[in-house]
């Protein structure tokens, strides 16, 4: 049997499981949060530490596979790889094309709107626009990437040009958004496959791609510049509010200080106080029933102050001291970021670490293993679902928390109507072609 080797995927995960532990250092140290203040010791890196060491143990020991990667035209002609490259070359222009005129994406390139404001004009759309921001596009280019790494060294050199227009066009409908990390997060499910077996340095080389990369974007979205200092990471310079002219600042604070401070002050209530304010853990489960049927019950955002007592992330955000609005439009797009870790604190204090760390550490090996299984027979269905699956539900529960998402129906529906899709894809690419084979 050979053992699974290293690739983007098990390096974004550990990465996703150890970056926080950066922030709650430096809360520990007595950095500033916009959330929650001055920090202080409490021995939160240590207990946040360990605890990802054992989903990462867990993760990673004894994977093994059964076959080497099958190669060359195993699993499609020359001819029918090309077909699946030409069609979604079309599609996402059509998608960008879409994204610009009809959604209004061109008004966010232009400054004319910002980003929040780009997303509540969808209106009906708003469904059809995150399916194809959060699946379709993804899945496009994932496809193209399963096959390029599958072709023959003469047919990958014929279809490089295309993957590459591919990624191009992924990255500009994602800019269309305005976020900064857009352009690299949409790309992620497919990088996993193209870098599938890599070593650190190269893993390494296209994560600082990503990173010069978004503060590119922040300069051009947000308008923030280049400036840099020593001075400007000391404890009194290195805040949310010193980093609005920025873009490196904000860029840096974002992937450290914010990403700690909630499981930082999180444990810090666990540990302080008697009485562990928290919020009713159970409750947020029932956000997994969606909101058109909540709504027949009276749980909807024109009660928004019941509304947030079944969302978790909502929870979350109002938790350190943050008014919750009364009215609808005062609504904010702004949610914390608590980890994994933060849920199972208020899920279980110790009991819930041990419990969602073992849970986890699993879910991912299984995961991990089904997807290795798919890149190794060539399965595209099976894999954009587990690939997809991967990036859009466990990789921001772990990030994020919310284990609620594991169970939602609308991500049900999502996925099933993703599969029909990749079934679409597969019929244009092979079907028609043998079809106008007969025809000719």
């Amino acid at each position: 049997m050979l053992k699974i080797k290293f690739g983007l995927i098990d390096y974004y995960l550990f990465f996703l499981l150890f970056s926080p532990a950066v922030g709650i250092l430096l809360m520990e140290l007595g950095f500033i949060s916009l959330e929650v203040g001055t920090g202080h010791y409490n021995g939160a890196t240590i207990v946040y530490v360990l605890s990802c060491a054992s989903i990462w143990m867990i993760y990673r020991t004894k994977l093994y596979a059964k076959m080497p990667i099958r190669r060359a035209n195993t699993v499609l002609s020359a001819g029918k790889v090309r077909n699946y490259f030409n069609i979604v070359v079309v599609f996402d222009l059509l998608v960008l094309f879409f994204c610009l005129f009809v959604l209004g994406g061109i008004k966010v390139w232009l400054g004319q709107i910002e980003k929040g404001q780009f997303r509540i004009n969808f209106g009906v759309l708003g469904p059809f626009a995150y399916l194809l921001y959060d699946y379709i596009v993804p899945t496009n280019v994932l496809i193209l990437t399963l096959l390029y790494i599958k072709c023959d060294k003469r047919e990958r050199n014929k279809n490089r040009v295309v993957l590459v227009i591919s990624y191009l066009l992924t990255m500009l409908i994602a800019s269309t958004w305005g976020a900064k990390s857009f352009i690299i997060t949409i790309l992620l499910p497919a990088l996993s496959i193209l870098l599938y077996e890599s070593s650190l340095r190269r893993v390494v080389k296209v994560g600082g791609i990503g990173f010069i990369s978004i503060i590119l974007a922040a300069i051009f979205f947000e308008g923030k510049n280049f400036s840099f200092s020593l001075a400007s990471f000391s404890k009194a310079n290195f805040t949310y509010s010193n980093s609005a002219n920025s873009s490196l600042i904000a860029v840096l604070y974002r992937l450290s200080v914010l990403q700690g401070d909630i499981p930082w002050k999180i444990w810090d209530i666990y540990v302080t106080d008697s009485h562990n304010t928290f919020f009713d853990y159970g409750k947020t489960y029932i956000s997994i029933i969606p909101d058109s049927i909540l709504g027949l019950f009276g749980i909807n955002i024109h009660d928004y102050a019941r509304y947030v007592q079944y969302h978790y992330s909502l929870q979350l955000t109002y938790l350190f001291g943050r008014t919750i609005p009364s009215n609808v439009q005062e609504i904010g797009a702004h949610n914390v970021t608590g980890t994994w870790f933060s849920e199972a604190v208020i899920a279980g204090g110790w009991y819930g670490i041990v419990l969602l760390s073992v849970f986890l550490g699993f879910l991912a090996r299984f995961i991990r293993i089904r997807i290795d299984r798919y890149v190794r027979y060539g399965n595209i269905s099976k894999l954009v679902i587990a690939v997809l699956w991967c990036y859009s539900v466990l990789f921001p529960v772990i990030s994020s928390g919310g284990c609620s998402a594991f169970f939602l129906i609308s991500t049900m529906v999502k996925f099933g109507a993703l599969y029909f899709y990749v079934l679409l894809l597969r019929f244009l690419a092979e079907d028609m072609a043998v079809y106008f084979k007969k025809m000719r």
